[in-house]
């Protein structure tokens, strides 16, 4: 659940396959609530997952929900057309469509 930690969640996905790629990006809210997550499940395994590799958390070198938000929109992730596919993107409590998360960049 989010319970308002954190504002973008990507899971990048195969989507003709409908897997994702064994990785993902999330922005938290704050350096408090990622570092919680961290010590939650940094080197867990996903039991219900096929993989077996252990969960390995590391921090992004792009922090912040705008500069993802930009990073996403350079990329062809906004090509995306199944929504599913998309990233979660949730702005003061509400989930967005990634188009209009990308529109509250202007210019």
């Amino acid at each position: 659940p989010n319970n308002r930690t954190y504002d973008l969640f990507y899971l990048p996905r195969r989507c003709a396959g409908q897997t994702n790629l064994s990785y993902a990006f999330i922005n938290f809210n704050s350096e408090a609530h990622a570092l919680a997550f961290k010590a939650a499940w940094q080197k867990q395994r996903l039991t219900q997952f096929r993989a077996r590799k252990s969960v390995n958390i590391s921090f992004a070198d792009v922090q912040g929900l705008q500069a993802n938000l930009r990073q996403l929109k350079k990329k062809r992730v906004r090509r995306i057309e199944m929504r599913q596919c998309q990233p979660v993107v949730i702005m003061n409590g509400r989930s967005l469509a990634l188009a209009d998360a990308l529109a509250t960049l202007g210019g």
